[in-house]
């Protein structure tokens, strides 16, 4: 019964009700005032009470239906903040699946001692976020004189950690070739050992101005850093130090930083800093040089680098690492039975989400939350009430049976890396698993049509699979391949069979609008019969399926693209630049072309490929029938291959 306290509230939500502006959707109009003395026990309204359209649809559902719907609708929460790895929303998600597995019945994954966490239910592991770069620790110092790091320099993303002494070099713009016969070196320039003093941009006019760059522009193709930074690397030397010209009018003069500086290229193996024009000229003075002066020189076309006395000696230390997230796996057992229980069935899907968008967002500069209810809420939730009827299940049924493992990928968005880590590091041996079932957005059932990944990767699964499929009622699209994004595809990799459920794409994927209300609680659990039906057959079957081998693609998510590589990239290599390669679909462009697994690609014609988004953003520009060349390292080799790109439909 309400308290007082409870009512009184209610009375301050409803009595200003008058208030509301009267383009208010929700004002009907005709509305009354009735009088009554009647107190709370007495009021009975008659009538109808199932008007909630919520109500309505999940008042005929079966429960587990009511279940699923009910976890969807927290997990996408904005309380959980879009579920992101290492942060409080994710912190609460992974509290939230090992309340319930522990409620369920189920026994904790990693409690054999074989990982040893703190706590048994989870699986710890960290990986890099992205390519972003953390600064631990610069110095810079001329002779005893100490420089102050982020008023006289700054360490830059291409830096590489190392600690260097040595004697200095003036480079000018460290132009190899410029127009009208421009360099800025010498035939007999040498830098090795020497760290160099570089000027940023290219040669300047009297008013500051690139001499140059083309009409209305600042800059012309030859102010490119990359090119600059390997003329200096060409010439041996350990250290560099990049200085703005004073004049630029057109350039930036504030330090760059780390994060502002990702795109100058890949990490050197030297210590790389900027340094302000006062810091440089102070150095240069203690040599008998001016930077003004040498500006000048560099400005006039006047080849050749100019050596600083030894008697200057810089110091440079920097110390840079990958920015990391720490987060886990999480999962619960349901043991099995007789002379099966050797054997293991692996049920999962990634609790995972992109908080308020911190990678692979499609509402790209939108700060906000991305509930994730499809994905992968709607997973997570199969995941819990599998685990909730399976449970039951077993209860009655003493027969032979394998161990079930239920278990939450964390990770998944930013490249596999939970699965991946699990893969690499598993609590049970994989060598009797007989399959892995994923649930990756599953929450959109249309059309009563549902995608099944891998039914290529168990010679059992063109028998076993149609004697379920058939009495769903669903029109099951299959996908023989094991590969695809998301995390099947590390099972697939380690020779497990695979399956992967999924109900397609839509235009709320990766955006704030996918949220809980949008979900099928019909559908999803339609979906959750079939693949209990499913797991039941691979769990008490007497033999443990085969694994086949395929290279066929699983379902490919929106790029935006209107042709299509054809690799599976290694999302969780640990690369400072370029896209590794973790397997190649036959009969793509990649496969024709001569892409191998295990190559990292690093260049597309002669742009440099970063990282993945500079790969899909190369595939956009690009119509079938295009003839690119990719540049890929393969084991130290460096191998150009000529590619041409097929459409995404062949």
């Amino acid at each position: 019964m309400p308290t007082r306290l409870s009512l009184c509230f209610i009375a301050l939500l409803t009595v200003p009700a008058f208030a509301q502006d009267d383009t208010s959707p929700r004002r009907p109009g005709g509305g009354t005032i009735v009088e009554s003395t009647s107190g709370v026990r007495e009021f009975d309204p008659q009538g109808d009470d199932t008007r909630s359209t919520t109500q309505k649809v999940l008042s005929d559902l079966h429960p587990d239906g009511r279940l699923w719907y009910q976890h969807v609708q927290t997990l996408s929460n904005p309380w959980f903040e879009g579920r992101q790895p290492g942060s409080r929303g994710g912190e609460l998600t992974l509290n939230y699946i090992q309340w319930h597995m522990d409620q369920i019945g189920l026994e904790p994954a990693f409690d054999d001692g074989s990982i040893e966490p703190d706590n048994p239910w989870r699986q710890p592991f960290s990986f890099n976020h992205g390519r972003s770069l953390v600064l631990k620790r610069q110095s810079a110092s001329v002779g005893r004189t100490s420089l102050t790091g982020g008023e006289d320099f700054n360490a830059l993303a291409i830096s590489g950690s190392g600690e260097v002494t040595a004697p200095v070099t003036f480079a000018g713009y460290a132009i190899e070739e410029g127009p009208d016969g421009y360099s800025s070196f010498g035939d007999r320039d040498s830098l090795k050992g020497r760290i160099a003093i570089m000027l940023r941009y290219e040669p300047l006019d009297e008013d500051g101005h690139s001499r140059w760059a083309d009409e209305g522009g600042s800059f012309s193709p030859n102010a490119g850093i990359r090119s600059k930074f390997q003329s200096l690397i060409d010439r041996g030397v350990v250290g560099v130090v990049l200085v703005t010209p004073p004049d630029a009018v057109d350039g930036k003069h504030d330090l760059e930083t780390v994060a502002s500086t990702r795109g100058f290229g890949r990490a050197l193996d030297m210590p790389v800093v900027q340094m302000t024009p006062e810091a440089a000229n102070a150095m240069l003075r203690r040599g008998g040089k001016s930077f003004r002066s040498l500006i000048d020189k560099a400005n006039r076309g006047e080849g050749a680098t100019t050596r600083i006395s030894d008697r200057v000696q810089l110091s440079l230390q920097t110390e840079l690492e990958r920015a990391k997230l720490e987060t886990f796996n999480i999962g619960g057992v349901l043991p099995g039975t007789g002379e099966l229980s050797d054997e293991w069935v692996i049920v999962g899907g990634h609790f995972d989400h992109l908080g308020y968008g911190y990678l692979g967002s499609r509402a790209p500069g939108v700060h906000a939350i991305h509930p994730g209810a499809d994905d992968n809420a709607s997973g997570t939730a199969a995941v819990l009430v599998l685990a909730d009827r399976l449970h039951d299940w077993a209860q009655s049924h003493d027969d032979s049976r394998r161990n079930i493992l239920f278990l939450g990928f964390g990770g998944e968005e930013a490249g596999l890396h939970g699965s991946r880590f699990f893969v690499n590091n598993p609590s049970i041996d994989l060598g009797t698993a007989s399959a892995m079932v994923n649930l990756d957005m599953v929450g959109r059932l249309r059309d009563d049509r549902l995608m099944l990944g891998g039914t290529g990767t168990a010679e059992e699964f063109d028998e076993l699979l149609p004697t379920h499929v058939e009495p769903s009622g669903l029109t099951v699209v299959a996908s023989r391949g094991g590969t695809g994004p998301s995390d099947h595809a590390s099972f697939f990799t380690g020779g497990v069979p695979v399956l992967f459920f999924f109900t397609g794409l839509h235009d709320d994927y990766h955006r704030p609008e996918d949220e809980g209300w949008t979900v099928d609680p019909e559908g999803g659990l339609r979906i959750i019969d079939l693949a209990q039906d499913v797991i039941v057959d691979i769990a008490t079957r007497d033999d443990q399926l085969t694994f086949m081998g395929t290279q066929e693609s699983g379902p490919v998510r929106r790029t935006g693209a209107k042709v299509r590589l054809g690799i599976m990239p290694a999302y969780g290599a640990d690369l400072e630049t370029g896209v590794q390669v973790e397997s190649v679909t036959a009969g793509t462009s990649a496969a024709l072309g001569g892409i191998q697994a295990g190559d990292v690609l690093l260049a597309w014609d002669d742009t440099e490929l970063a990282g993945g988004r500079d790969l899909m953003a190369a595939l956009r520009k690009h119509e079938a029938g295009d003839v690119v060349t990719i540049r890929v390292k393969r084991g130290d080799a460096i191998v150009p291959l000529t590619i041409t790109l097929k459409g995404r439909e062949e």
